[in-house]
């Protein structure tokens, strides 16, 4: 249950984080918020409980953010490396 709650909220917050200010506290709140509020509904719509999936929800949209966006060089996803 963790790992798609994780992997759900994680994938609708890096999505829908495209769409906020640019700026690392921005990002890293509103992606944490993003995938707190999708970790929980994720969660209760499988059976789990609504809080945890809001705790798991929170550290896997920050951590996509920091994994991400600010740990490769120039700030870009990891998987804007190759290509254009």
């Amino acid at each position: 249950m963790g790992m798609l709650t994780g992997g759900i909220s994680g994938g609708i917050a890096n999505y829908a984080g495209g769409y906020l200010p640019k700026g690392f506290g921005y990002q890293l709140a509103g992606r944490s918020l993003i995938g707190r509020v999708t970790g929980g509904i994720t969660a209760e719509l499988y059976g789990g409980k609504f809080g945890q999936g809001f705790e798991m929800g929170a550290k896997t949209g920050a951590i996509g953010y920091l994994c991400n966006h600010m740990l490769h060089p120039g700030g870009r996803p990891i998987y804007h490396r190759h290509g254009n």
